[in-house]
């Protein structure tokens, strides 16, 4: 885009030298011919043929390129052709006229031309500016493809986000909060994403060694439980008042001989207190 508007730019420069030549040619033959006034023509006639040429086949040095496109090249051959056959040779026999008369037919019949030529490059103007209002609605509707296609995307990401990320790991926690709860029967689905099908192997083999490692406390608590039982019925079954302490004194156990008698303490009582809790001054 920035290149076309550099050639429209160019195409506006070469109407306004059209009509600089026009002037410099009318100043030429009626200001008594001033050598100056022809050196200054003769450059503009150059200018305005190597940006001509330019347009069509590429010069770089007015920043143009070669133009690609088959419409455009036959635009400026038009134009090309149009100022080789009437507007150059009408200027260069002005400048080489001698008689008054010569000069007045001659610059007429310019003026008309340089007119009509104008309208031509105008449409030249016109034809850049409508290619580029193509290449701005192309764009226009590429950044709205675009956009849609991004919106697209992210709302496909967050699909695949909740699918396969969110929706399993809110699965490890329900199952986690279940397990806690004492549901030991609660497992993993396998997710689709390999890294929490993973994680779902590994939380379903500590669940499944949680649940061994629990079965295994148990028993081993019934055991101690029944061997609890068997060693107190042993101690009360003896004849003999007797209590067991640990190393702070602590009692922790209490036969039952040793609730009977004047001085007798129930085992409710005495279990879990230290020795000088039960056996103060006052009960001695």
């Amino acid at each position: 885009l920035k290149g076309d508007a550099h050639v429209i730019n160019m195409v506006g420069s070469e109407r306004m030298r059209l009509l600089r030549m026009a002037l410099l040619a009318e100043h030429y033959t009626e200001g008594g011919r001033d050598i100056r006034v022809k050196i200054m023509l003769d450059n503009e006639i150059n200018i305005f043929e190597d940006i001509l040429h330019g347009l069509k086949d590429g010069n770089p040095r007015y920043n143009l390129k070669k133009t690609g496109e088959p419409e455009v090249a036959a635009g400026l051959e038009q134009n090309i052709d149009t100022w080789q056959r009437n507007i150059k040779p009408l200027l260069q026999n002005i400048l080489l006229a001698q008689a008054d008369k010569e000069f007045s037919a001659l610059l007429n019949d310019y003026r008309g031309k340089v007119f009509e030529y104008s309208a031509e490059i105008d449409k030249l103007a016109a034809l850049y500016a409508g290619r580029s209002e193509k290449k701005v609605e192309k764009l226009q509707r590429m950044q709205f493809i675009f956009l849609f296609l991004t919106g697209l995307v992210a709302l496909g990401s967050l699909v695949y986000v909740y699918i396969f990320i969110i929706r399993p790991i809110r699965n490890i926690v329900r199952v986690s909060k279940s397990i806690a709860d004492g549901n030991l029967s609660a497992r993993m689905t396998k997710p689709d994403v390999y890294e929490l099908k993973e994680l779902a192997v590994a939380f379903n083999a500590m669940t499944e060694r949680l649940v061994d490692t629990i079965g295994d406390l148990r028993r081993k608590t019934d055991e101690l439980g029944r061997e609890k039982i068997f060693s107190e019925g042993v101690i009360d079954s003896l004849p003999l008042n007797i209590y067991i302490v640990d190393r702070n004194y602590k009692i922790v156990a209490w036969n039952r001989k040793r609730e009977y008698g004047p001085f007798g303490i129930s085992r409710e009582d005495a279990v879990g207190k230290k020795l000088w809790d039960i056996f103060d001054e006052n009960f001695f």
